[in-house]
């Protein structure tokens, strides 16, 4: 699982090569013309050019996450873990 940084809005998005929980591919990829959302295109470019952070997390942690990029649109908990990899 990929989650990609929204610039301006500060959401992040649950992305995988075939699905991102965005409003873009909700209508337009499933219901529309198939086109992936900028979010699959980033994952896609940052997995070919390896250009990504990698986190390991407890399950717990994991659906700490999940539950608050659904409720929230962003997690506090992924950002404390992204900012304990650089202290």
């Amino acid at each position: 699982m990929f989650l990609a940084r929204e610039k301006g809005t500060h959401r992040d998005h649950l992305v995988t090569y075939n699905s991102c929980d965005c409003e873009f591919f909700l209508f337009s990829t499933i219901l529309g013309s198939g086109k992936p959302c900028i979010h699959m295109e980033a994952y896609r470019l940052a997995s070919e050019k390896e250009d990504f952070l990698r986190i390991s997390a407890r399950s717990d942690d994991f659906k700490q996450i999940l539950t608050e990029v659904f409720a929230y649109g962003k997690s506090l908990k992924l950002r404390k873990l992204i900012s304990s990899r650089y202290d």
